[in-house]
């Protein structure tokens, strides 16, 4: 059983290991400016505010769906940063 005190360093650090983790991207229009669906990861204000309560496979499922219509949740960011050719430390100093 998880202790929901402490963190593990991976949402310490904002990574996500999971399909069902928060999709938040840090710009929410939800909370800031009342908007019914957020404008940074499509999740809807009651499912921001709920996240936690939702089933597992409803996340997943959630995030799937608003991926495929275009929202930049933050497993599929997190995953372009990641496949970003990383260029060789000699080229970058000269």
């Amino acid at each position: 059983m998880k202790d929901n005190n402490f963190k593990t360093l991976s949402e310490l650090v904002g990574e996500t290991t999971s399909l069902a983790d928060s999709p938040c991207i840090g710009y929410c229009t939800t909370t800031q400016w009342g908007d019914k669906r957020c404008g940074g990861c499509g999740r809807t204000a009651k499912q921001v505010l709920t996240w936690e309560s939702i089933p597992e496979i409803k996340r997943k499922l959630i995030n799937i769906k608003n991926s495929a219509v275009g929202y930049p949740i933050r497993q599929k960011r997190q995953r372009m940063v990641a496949k970003r050719p990383v260029k060789p430390l000699q080229k970058i100093l000269r």
